[in-house]
């Protein structure tokens, strides 16, 4: 599991990307397989993969899905996962409910092209940027989610919120941000 939450950093920070994008953070409802009988393109759709709600969006942002799931069946081990995004154009992934945008705006910033701006973002932005109903938002779906919200509070940094919803996931998720550094 490890390897893959440093991967999925990793893969965001390749330096593609162009400096008008942003990147996001999601909680996405994790789908199962599609039906191989109801595919109408076998090269995208038939593969039997788990995939989060985001891939259905069009336009689809670049993103990375951290799926955690049990070893010996394969299924994921939650109905939701942490995604990673980088893109322009949002409209289709916000409009999707099965979407929850995390930190509802504060994080948007120039996609970063590196680990250190990936944590320099996410260390300088904190709680006290967002709204009363964007951190009620935030809470309820943390909630929802099983990630403890009670200590949650002004100078909260959002890489603190991140790593608790991905201990949520993995309970060495933050050894892993750490092992990126």
């Amino acid at each position: 599991m490890k390897r893959i939450l440093v991967g999925a950093l990793f893969l965001l920070l390749l330096p593609v990307f162009s400096w008008a994008q942003t990147a996001r953070y999601y909680i996405s409802d994790v789908l199962p397989p599609v039906n191989p009988a109801t595919c109408t393109n076998p090269d995208v759709e038939c593969k039997t993969f788990y995939r989060v709600a985001i891939y259905d969006a069009s336009p689809r942002p670049s993103f990375v899905a951290v799926i955690p799931t049990f070893r010996d069946t394969g299924v994921p081990a939650f109905s939701w996962a942490i995604v990673f995004t980088r893109g322009t154009d949002y409209t289709a992934v916000d409009a999707d409910a099965r979407n929850f945008r995390l930190f509802q705006g504060a994080e948007d910033n120039p996609a970063p092209t590196s680990v250190e701006q990936i944590l320099a973002n996410l260390d300088r932005d904190d709680w006290s940027l967002l709204t009363g109903a964007q951190k009620t938002a935030i809470k309820l779906k943390l909630d929802q989610i099983g990630v403890p919200t009670t200590d949650i509070t002004g100078a909260f940094n959002l890489r603190t919120l991140l790593q608790r919803v991905g201990r949520r996931l993995n309970p060495s998720y933050n050894e892993a941000l750490e092992y990126v550094r």
